[in-house]
């Protein structure tokens, strides 16, 4: 739906000529919001019984498929009930962060001591030391690590940790001794230049918008 303009009112010209600019931004958005109890009906406002939701960012001309809302029957239909056990399968965990909007935000990523990021990459494995499908690799500059997430997502943040001893770790100092910048080519991909080159184990914890 669109919203109109404010073409009189109390409040006066300027107070309208606020609201109108707010108006005019909205539109140019081109949200929509319907709900539905079955996934076929589609209706606004909200209604009690309404399990179902979808979106649109052209004013209903195209939809998001429908949105179950449902938490709590979520909970019920893929936790396992037996005595003691809440085991939930990697495909049921996908379904459940895709309703509750709780995937990840910051992912940790361990490499081992080496004289070269190569050589950290080379020793790292893959779901145990990064994230499963990430691609890890030295870049055309040695120096720089390129990171492959495919996420869709752009880089908030990145911060990094040297092994002191045992469990102990010390962070360093972004934009000096941790690295010297990031890049963001894309919504897939990272790049961190100049990683650090301290002979340690380090630990990168990579945040997300």
């Amino acid at each position: 739906m669109s919203f109109s303009a404010i073409n009189n009112g109390d409040g006066g010209l300027a107070v309208r000529t606020v609201l109108n600019n707010i108006i005019t931004h909205l539109n140019g958005l081109g949200l929509g919001i319907e709900f539905s109890d079955d996934n076929e009906a589609w209706h606004y406002p909200w209604v009690s019984g309404d399990i179902y939701m979808r979106l649109s960012a052209d004013f209903g001309e195209t939809w998001t498929d429908g949105i179950y809302l449902n938490y709590a029957d979520v909970l019920d239909g893929y936790v396992e009930k037996e005595a003691g056990s809440r085991l939930i399968t990697a495909t049921e965990i996908a379904l459940l962060e895709a309703i509750t909007g709780s995937e990840g935000s910051v992912f940790e990523i361990d490499l081992p001591a080496d004289t070269t990021i190569a050589g950290r990459v080379l020793n790292a494995t893959e779901g145990t030391d990064y994230p499963t499908g990430w691609v890890l690799e030295s870049g055309d500059n040695p120096a720089n690590l390129n990171i492959t997430h495919g996420l869709g997502r752009r880089i908030s943040n990145v911060n990094v940790f040297y092994l002191v001893s045992g469990t102990e770790y010390r962070q360093l100092i972004n934009f000096n001794n941790a690295y010297t910048g990031i890049t963001s080519p894309d919504t897939n991909n990272i790049v961190i230049e100049g990683l650090t080159t301290i002979q340690k184990a380090i630990k990168i914890f990579i945040v997300f918008a």
